[in-house]
């Protein structure tokens, strides 16, 4: 588990799965895998699921070398374009991973709220992110 989820860039994790479903008899190329991925975030939104974005370098770019919010915005673009809408919501990692520095405190991720609107992204949309998603979750959930 440490080599899918500890240090290592993406690629090198994307390998070491690739090697997993091999020792298995299952033989998977990189954009499978990937396809795989997208297929399990698409359910999640089918079954209304809560997915919390995460800042963790390899999670924004697959050589973990986050080097702007452009990157943060790259990656919620693709959450969007798997239709996560209203299923994306601040998810951080703040509980000892190595943040890039543009995302490594709370002050900084409220700062990236207009960085995104600049990039295209709504009110709407990123209201949904930073606080609305993750309220009507927990209004639908914990009656």
């Amino acid at each position: 588990a440490e080599k899918l989820y500890g240090a290592g860039n993406g690629d090198q994790k994307l390998a070491y799965a690739e090697e997993i479903l091999r020792k298995h008899g299952i033989r998977l190329d990189t954009a499978t895998l990937k396809a795989m991925i997208d297929a399990q975030i698409k359910e999640m939104v089918r079954r209304g699921c809560l997915i919390g974005l995460n800042y963790y370098g390899v999670f924004l770019r697959d050589d973990g070398d986050v080097r702007s919010l452009d990157d943060l915005y790259r990656h919620i673009a693709h959450f969007f374009d798997l239709g996560a809408q209203k299923s994306l919501a601040l998810g951080s990692d703040f509980d000892g991973a190595d943040l890039p520095d543009c995302l490594s405190s709370p002050e900084k991720v409220a700062a990236a709220y207009d960085y995104l609107l600049s990039r295209g992204l709504t009110q709407r949309e990123l209201d949904g992110i930073f606080y609305e998603n993750a309220r009507a979750f927990l209004r639908a959930h914990l009656r």
